[in-house]
């Protein structure tokens, strides 16, 4: 099957936006002839079953880059002819509903939700207008995947989602590395940052995962600042 990935993200970056994207690309390429299209300067070398065209775009303004961003996923998607488009934003989002493709709307953020918080001077319009390009994303999506319940309930209680169980939450993965042998008989040390943000995934209570609870005693330190979250806890 021929798809195309789409993400208003830089890809490669430091940010968890670029890793989860890169994830996802393992899962698919060599079974898919799959194309990755986000910002970037430099795309990633050719591999089997992956093709990345990056858009390097230097305008400055947020929305004006997002309105040349989905340009450039337009013309794209006009020549690569996919079978399926997969997209995580309203900016190339759109597109799914114009070209009427088979889509799959990856929900990680929300641009309406989140755009406050990066930029103060958005104002009222703005953000309604973002929140009706995301119903219509969500409206027109064949299937809906998010990472965690916390955004399956925001999603539902925020937009009209016509047959929720279309909505798919697969939990973000992690890599990790063989866990070395601690040198005292102290606990294991692990601390995360994030910035909170209502109806983001890891707004909620902190905890090590599983895996990690399964490896040894365990201190785990979640650092968060944002709306309604400062300051640290501990599990």
């Amino acid at each position: 099957m021929r798809i195309v990935y789409a993400s208003f993200d830089e890809v490669p970056s430091f940010k968890a936006a670029s890793t989860h994207i890169l994830a996802n690309c393992r899962e698919v390429m060599g079974r898919h002839d799959l194309t990755l299209l986000t910002l970037g300067d430099t795309p990633l070398p050719p591999q089997a079953g992956l093709r990345h065209i990056t858009a390097a775009l230097r305008e400055k303004n947020y929305l004006r880059r997002g309105l040349a961003f989905r340009e450039f996923v337009r013309y794209r998607l006009r020549h690569i002819r996919p079978a399926l488009f997969h997209f995580r934003t309203p900016w190339e989002g759109l597109l799914a509903g114009q070209t009427g493709l088979p889509s799959v709307y990856e929900v990680n953020g929300l641009p309406s939700v989140e755009l406050p918080y990066l930029y103060r001077d958005a104002g009222p319009q703005v953000l309604e207008v973002l929140r009706q390009w995301e119903q219509r994303c969500l409206d027109h999506a064949s299937a809906i995947v998010c990472p965690s319940e916390r955004i399956r309930t925001c999603l539902l209680s925020r937009y009209r989602v016509r047959d929720p169980g279309r909505i798919n939450v697969i939990p973000n993965g992690y890599d990790v590395a063989p866990t070395p042998s601690p040198a005292t008989d102290g606990p294991l040390r692990a601390c995360t940052w994030a910035r909170c943000i209502p109806g983001k995934a890891y707004c909620g209570p902190c905890a090590p995962s599983p895996r990690c609870a399964a490896a040894g005693n365990w201190t785990f330190t979640a650092w968060a600042n944002g709306h309604g979250c400062a300051g640290r806890r501990n599990a």
